[in-house]
Formats: structure tokens, sequence, C-alpha cells
């Protein structure tokens, strides 16, 4: 149940206890939360009405309750007034608000029938007892007065038969005390055996709950300290009793860091209801018993270390909601007997290691809201059956092995908002019935699989569509003209298709756009300036299109959300605007590589001050290096080699590093391949430590290294090749224990001293030794020939 103390935290602005497993009402403490803003309750198991205090709240903006057991009638103030349809789904009870299209509350009201019911039970039934009791008596009043007619004519007889009725009565006097005797005799047994019952059954529980604490420890010792003999078992943490029977109805033990098996005793707790033990580290199997609670309505034991199969009588549980056994080490294949599972809402699997096909049987699950096997090993395809499922809301089979088609009477479920179907192996076109579109569908990602084709023309359908991920597939054509009229979309995923054709203008048209990516797709033409209309961009990716050209359009520079540009390895030419100021206060990555852009790097730049990434390679930029870029505090990559980029004037300090020394947490620092014409200062030892990759060469640098140049302890790459250096090499440098290359530039100049040098020094040492070998050689022999001729 959802506690009730929510209602003291006075500041609380933001409440999501959505997809969990909350039972009960809906506590009227939350009315208390005077500055509540956003509350979101679906997909629970919530049941009794809405409370109508919600309507006084004057901060709450939004509220969602779908996907519950909620009834009666829907309040009609606060923010009730500005609610949505979707805010309500999947509740059959709720009625009263016409303009949504929810019933009547005098036509289909549970609430007012539960009233109904309780008027027929209070008032109806005992009128109609009472009835029956008059008519009764009126009937033996009739019967007696009749038998007094007839006791006058056969009064003689009577007097004759005096005696044998006398004996008569005396026994049927006898007879009744006895049968009274009896009565109460069998009412004492019955109480009897049902206390002793109560006591017994009690017994049991308190037995199963020890039997589950024995086989349970926690680094704090939690259920040691809780769980004592000399409190009631109900009062226990953690667990519920009925008030009246004190039998166990729930154990919810959830983020305890408890540790062990869970107990196969807990089958013996018959009146249990919910289950709840998720967030812990349980291992071993989960006990078969389980299945067959009577009362079982919710099963949560997600997130812990459970191993094994799932016992297949879950799938055969005739009041089960919720079964939610994701993240965690379950194997097996998935049932494929038959599913009876009628009262199923939620069904979690995700992250295990299932394995087999998704059985045809699950469309038998009709009330199924939540059906999520994610993260396993599932395979063959997704059963057209699925699309009997029509409350489903949230259908999440991605990262598994699903092969074939994409069932098109997916889309034909009007209570789905979420499909997630990435990291599949799913083929085929992607299919949207013509016209049998009714979809509240939010999220559709069908991204990293082998789906071909072309991008359905009548996307347009999907008219509430906040999130469309469909990259990484085979999709071919051209993005549809009029993909501007998904109003409601917010992230758009095309990327790494083979779409051709030009950038549709209708995209300017989406106001709520936050993320663009078109990436590595064979885009065309030139970039529409009606894409500086989505003020709410936070990224805007068109990289490795290739065929992009013209000019960036300066609007885009404007968009004052921006937090990434990335239009690398395209043609684009042109200036980067000068004329945007300070419009780009949230940019972080600024990509714009690889491409035949011209001019200087504009002074904007160096305000945005959020920058962490810029990179300019390989264009044909002049002009300086900007010397305030010490502004990019959180600079991380400069990359601007393969430039034209030069220093004024030449010969110069290159001024640009002494503001970069403010710049504490960069890390590459590329600016060779420019014709710079400068000297390094000797601020360059001041640099940030954190930089490992420092890359100049081939920068026409001339002078000294900088001794401080050892400073930088952090480098992995030095390149200071194919310059104009002289002099030695600091030893600090050649220190510098992860450094890789240290001055390949002195490294050639070293073995081009070797080769003037060195090298002839040795060939005259060996000639002179030679020479002198062959003159003692000459001596001895001489010496012998004398002392042959003196023989």
């Amino acid at each position: 149940m959802i506690p009730s103390m929510f209602g003291e935290l006075q500041n609380l602005q933001y409440l999501d206890l959505s997809n969990n497993s909350f039972f009960g009402q809906i506590p009227l403490s939350i009315a208390k939360l005077i500055s509540l803003e956003f509350l979101s309750l679906p997909s629970n198991a919530l049941s009794g009405t809405i409370p109508m205090s919600l309507g006084k709240l004057s901060c709450l903006k939004s509220i969602n309750v779908s996907f519950n057991d909620l009834e009666g009638e829907i309040p009609s103030g606060g923010v009730f007034a500005n609610s949505t349809l979707q805010s309500f789904l999947g509740n059959k009870g709720l009625c009263g608000i016409h303009i949504l299209e929810i019933p009547d509350c005098a036509i289909t009201n549970p609430g007012k029938q539960s009233k109904l019911k309780e008027v027929l039970l209070k008032i109806v039934i005992p009128v109609v007892i009472a009835s029956f009791l008059i008519v009764l008596l009126v009937s033996i009043w009739i019967m007696k007065r009749q038998k007094k007619g007839k006791s006058k004519d056969v009064e003689k007889t009577a007097q004759r038969k005096c005696q044998n009725q006398e004996y008569h009565e005396r026994i049927q006097v006898i007879h009744s005390n006895s049968m009274k005797k009896n009565i109460l005799f069998f009412i004492l047994l019955f109480l009897i055996q049902f206390s002793v019952s109560l006591s017994s059954s009690n017994e049991t529980d308190q037995q199963a709950l020890q039997a589950f604490q024995n086989l349970v420890t926690s680094p704090s010792h939690f259920l040691a300290n809780n769980w004592t003999k000399t409190t009631s078992f109900c009062s226990w943490f953690g667990v519920t009793c009925t008030p009246k029977t004190q039998r166990v109805v729930a154990l919810a033990l959830p983020n305890l860091q408890l540790q062990g098996i869970i107990s196969p005793s807990l089958a013996n707790l018959s009146f249990l209801s919910v289950l709840n033990l998720q967030n812990n580290s349980f291992c071993g199997g989960i006990p078969y018993g389980l299945g067959h609670l009577p009362s079982l309505r919710v099963i949560d034991i997600q997130n812990n270390q459970l191993n094994g199969s799932i016992p297949t009588s879950l799938f055969q549980h005739r009041r089960v909601q919720v079964i939610s056994l994701a993240f965690n080490e379950l194997g097996g294949e998935l049932w494929k007997g038959p599913w009876y599972v009628p009262a199923l809402k939620v069904l979690n699997l995700g992250y295990n290691s299932l394995t087999g096909i998704i059985p045809p049987l699950v469309g038998n699950a009709t009330k199924l809201m939540n059906f999520d096997l994610s993260g396993n090993r599932i395979n063959g395809n997704i059963p057209m059956e699925i699309g009997n499922l029509s409350q489903l809301a949230n259908l999440s089979l991605y990262d598994n092995q699903l092969t074939g088609y994409i069932p098109a009477t997916l889309f034909n479920i009007s209570s789905l908002l979420f499909v997630s179907l990435a990291n599949n192996s799913l083929s085929g076109p992607l299919l949207l019935d013509e016209g049998n579109i009714v979809s509240n569908l939010n999220f559709l990602s069908i991204s990293h699989n082998q789906i071909s084709g072309c991008i359905p023309s009548n996307i347009c359908q999907l008219t509430q569509l906040k999130v469309l991920s469909i990259s990484y597939n085979n999709l071919t054509g051209r993005i549809p003209k009029n993909i501007g009229c998904l109003s409601k979309l917010e992230m758009c995923f095309i990327g790494h298709n083979p779409p051709k054709g030009t950038i549709p203008t209708s995209l300017g048209n989406i106001s709520t756009l936050q993320y663009l990516h078109c990436g590595s797709n064979h885009m065309e033409g030139q970039i529409p300036p009606e894409l500086g209309k989505l003020s709410n961009l936070r990224e805007f990716s068109f990289s490795a299109n290739y065929n992009l050209i013209g000019q960036i359009p300066e609007a885009i520079f404007n968009i004052s959300s921006l937090e990434m540009l990335d239009f690398s390895n395209n043609n684009l030419s042109g200036r980067i605007p000068t004329t945007a100021g300070l419009h780009l206060p949230n940019l972080k990555v600024l990509h714009l590589a690889f491409n035949q852009l011209e001019g200087e790097i504009p002074l904007f730049i160096t305000n945005a001050s959020k920058l962490e990434i810029l990179s300019l390679i390989d264009n044909f930029l002049t002009g300086t290096i900007p010397t305030n870029l010490g502004n990019l505090r959180e600079l991380r990559y400069l990359i601007l080699y393969d430039n034209q980029l030069t220093n004024e004037p030449r010969e110069y300090e290159l001024r640009f590093f002494n503001s970069l020394v403010d710049c504490r947490m960069l890390k590459y620092l590329q600016v060779g391949s420019n014709p710079l014409y400068g000297i390094l200062p000797n601020s360059i030892g001041n640099l940030s430590s954190t930089i490992q990759n420092f890359h100049i060469a081939d920068a026409h640098i001339s002078g000294l290294i900088p001794i401080g140049i050892g400073n930088m302890s952090g480098l992995t790459l030095l390149s200071f090749e194919a310059n104009e250096l002289r002099g030695s090499i600091p030893s600090d440098v050649v220190e510098i224990p992860a450094c890789a290359i240290t001055n390949p530039g002195k490294q050639s100049k070293l073995k081009e001293v070797l080769l003037k040098i060195v090298t002839p020094v040795v060939i005259s040492s060996l000639l002179i030794f030679l020479l002198v070998s062959i003159w003692l050689m000459k001596r001895q022999k001489k010496e012998k020939s004398k002392d042959v001729e003196k023989i």
C-alpha cells in the first residue's frame, strides 16, 4: 500500500510511483501535499476511488492514474479539468468526464453500482424477508382458524382419544426439548472448531514466517531485530494481517539488502495476496508452491539473484495480477503450455536468461497491460495474437533474438503507449494498417534491427508519438515530406539507414522536437533554414551524410537550448556565422570537422561557456586561433588541426596557449598541420596536467622547447615532428613515464647527427685499425726474413 506518511512531505513537488505493485486505495493524506506539481501512479493495482480533495491542490499540474482498478467519479476541478484520456486509461470503473469520452456515472459507474448493492443489502432484502414472515404468520393464523372450526364437530371423538393425545403431546414435548439441546450442542461444537481452526491457522502463518526468517540474513540484522517472539507476528515489519482473522495477506520487504533463499514455507501462507521482496540479494529458486496460493495477486521479486526456472503454476493462476521477476538470473524456456491468467496485468520478466519463443497463447491474457521480456534470449517471431491484448500499454521486447515481421495489428491497440523492439533481428517492412490505426502510442523504438522498405507515409496516424527511433536498419527511400505532422514528437532518431533525398522542411514545424539525429544516411542538398525554428532543440546531428552542401543556416546558431551540434563529414561550405552573439549558452559539443568551411573561427564560440568539445578538423579555416579560449572552462577537446590557421605577427609567441592555461579539464590539444609560424611560450608549462594528447606537428614551430613542458604529467602522446625546433630536449620530458613519443623532431635530428658525424668517425677508426694491422704484419715478416738469412 502507498504509505499515508507521504502526506507529511509538505515540500514535495514530484511523486512518481509508476510501474510498481502498490495496492489498496490512494491515501487521502496526499491531498496535504500543497506543493505537489506532478503525481504519477500508473500501472499499479490501486483500487477504490480518486480522492476528490486532489482537485483542490492548486499547484498540481499533471496527474496520471492509468491502468489500475480505480472506480467511481473522476473529480472535475483543479488539475482534472485539463487532464487527457491517457491519464485514466485502463480503469474500467471510472466515469464522469464527457469531454474525455469517459462514460457517464449514472450509466456505468461501479461506485454507484456498489452503493446500489449496499442499498439492496441494507433495505430491499430486509423488506423482502419481513414480507415473507408476514405472509407466513397470516397463513398460520388462517390454518388455526380452520382447525378451531373443525374442533367443535369432532369434540366427542377428541374426548375418546384424550388419553392417547395426552401421551402423544408428552412425547412431542420431550422430543422438542431434545432437539433444542442438540441444536445448541452443534452450535457450540462449531464455535469450538472454528476457534481451534483459527488458532491453528494463525500458528501456521507464524511458523511459516519464522521458517522464512531462519533462511535470511542481512548486514544490519534487520529481521532479527524486528521480528521478535515478544511481539505479535502481525506487527512485524513488512507483515500485513487481516484485522479480524489475523491471517497474513501481505509480506513486503523491499530494499533491505536481505540475503539467503526464499523459504518454501511461504506457500503455507494460504491467505497471502502480496509478496514484495524486490531489490534484495535472494538467491536460489522461486518456491514452486507460491503459484498455488489461492489469493495471490502480486508477486514482485525483481532485482535479486534468483536462478532456476519460473514455476509454471504462475502462468495458470486465475487471480494473480502482477508477476515481476526482472533483473535476476532465471533461465529455461518461457512456458509453452496453456496460459490461464485472466486477471494478469503486469508480466515483467526482463533481464534474465530466458530462452524459447513467445507462445501464441499469451493472447489469452486479455487484461495484460505491461509485458516486458527485454534483455533475454527469446527467439522466434512476435505472435500475431499479441494484437488481442486490448488493454496493453507497455510492450518491451528489446535486446533479444526475435526474427520475422512486426505484426501490423500491434498498432491497432488503442491503449498502447510504449513499444520497444530494438536490438533484435526483426526484418521486413514496417507496416501500418491504412485507416485502422487508433493509437495513443508515445514511444516507438525499432532501432538495431534489419527492417527494410520505406518509412510509412501514413506514420502521421501516430498522432501522439513523442519518441521515434528507427536508426540502424535497412530503411530506404525518402523521409516522408509530411513527417512534420508528428506535432508532439520530442525525439527523432533516423540515423544509420540508407534513405536518400533532401531534408524535409516540415521538420521545422515540430516545435516540441528536442533530439534530431539523422547521421550516416545519404541525405543530400542543403540544410533547410526552417530548422532554425526548432527552439527547443538540444541535440542536432546530420553527420556523415557526405552529400549535404551549402552553408549552415545562421538561425541554427540562435537556438539557445542547443547542447550538441554535429554536421561533420559533409560537403558544407561557406563561413561559420559570426553574428550569432551570445545565443549558445548551453552548447557542449560543436563538431564541424571534415567539411569545406572557410573564414575565421568566430569569436562567439568563446562565449559558449559550457563547451566541452570543439572539433573543426580538416577544413579551410584561416586567421588566428582566438586568444580568449580560456573562457571555455569546461573544454576537454580542442581539435583544430589540418586547416590554414596562422599566427600574427609571425615568429612571435603563440598567444592562444596563454589563455588555455585556464582550461583545467583539457585532455586533447591538437593544433598541428597548420602554418602557425610561431614560438611556444613558456606558459605552456602551466597547461593542465590532465592533457593526454598534445599534437602540434607540422606547424612551422620554431625556437626552443619550453622547459616547463615536463609539468604535463598526464601525457600519453606528444608530437612535435616536422617543425623547426632547436636546442636540447628538456630532461623532464624524457622522464615522463606515460609519454609514448617525446619529440619525433629531435629524434630525426639525432639520427641526422648519427649519420653525419658518428658514422664517419667509426669508419675512420676501422680504417686506421686496418692499416696498423697491415703494418704490423709486414714488420713481422721482415724480421722473420732476417732471421732466416742469418741461419
